[in-house]
């Protein structure tokens, strides 16, 4: 995953040290009432601490006194160390916080780019090792970080994260389509004909040009043939290979 992270994490990094220096320049001598006292999230940050960097924030962010500013940059900040570390669910959390309290910051467009790898990656892990996951479950989670990602696209054209996530909405498109897909099969192997056609056919409407459309051809293949139709099941055999494959 950290050779897909955005290369903007630098510029925040700086931007929210200089933002922790400028409050702490500002606010009351330490120790006096009312301060905000930043250095548990500067330590677990400099430690590359995500759960520590959590607790920090989750702390400042029932403090009246912290910072918007602070807090906006420290969100993502820590939602890219949650991620980079593999704590996808913390990082997603983070990304969200930011982007409910923080929807017109000039950035907001990495909020919804980390909070769409979170979903992505926690999707991915599913399939760790060759792992075929409940389909409902996959369809969920790839649902989730393809609406996160389809919102990027559609609320920031002129982001440069755009052409970062293209390949993964492909991904996640054939991923949706093959989970229907599966499902689509269960149903055939129960025996209900009917929710495996229509699921099959679901696919084959709604996700062309990915792999999937064309297996889910042959299925529908299967259910003509298993009711009888054979002439019907040779057609759409035939039309099987037609089929464009996704990359």
């Amino acid at each position: 995953m950290k050779s897909s992270l955005p290369n903007l994490f630098l510029p925040l990094v700086a931007l929210l040290v200089m933002s922790l220096v400028l409050t702490g320049c500002a606010s009351v001598p330490r120790g006096e009432p009312g301060e905000v006292d930043y250095s548990p999230l500067e330590r677990a940050l400099n430690e590359q601490d995500c759960e520590a960097a959590n607790q920090a924030l989750e702390g400042l962010a029932d403090h009246q006194a912290a910072r918007a500013a602070v807090m906006a940059d420290a969100r993502l900040e820590v939602a890219y160390l949650c991620l980079s570390d593999g704590a996808f669910d913390a990082a997603w959390e983070q990304s969200m916080a930011f982007l409910r309290a923080f929807g017109d910051h000039p950035h907001a467009d990495y909020g919804y780019y980390l909070a769409g790898l979170s979903r992505f990656a926690a999707w991915q892990a599913l399939h760790e090792g060759g792992q075929v996951p409940d389909p409902d479950q996959d369809s969920a989670a790839a649902r989730e970080a393809f609406a996160l990602f389809r919102d990027l696209v559609r609320q920031f054209p002129e982001s440069g994260y755009r052409d970062e996530v293209a390949p993964h909405l492909m991904e996640l498109r054939e991923g949706l389509a093959q989970a229907e897909l599966r499902i689509a099969r269960a149903r055939f192997e129960q025996g209900d004909h009917q929710q495996a056609m229509a699921r099959a056919e679901y696919v084959n409407e709604h996700f062309r040009a990915t792999r999937a459309q064309g297996q889910a051809l042959l299925l529908m293949a299967d259910v003509l043939e298993a009711r009888g139709d054979e002439a019907g099941a040779d057609r759409l055999r035939r039309r099987a290979p037609d089929i464009p494959q996704g990359d």
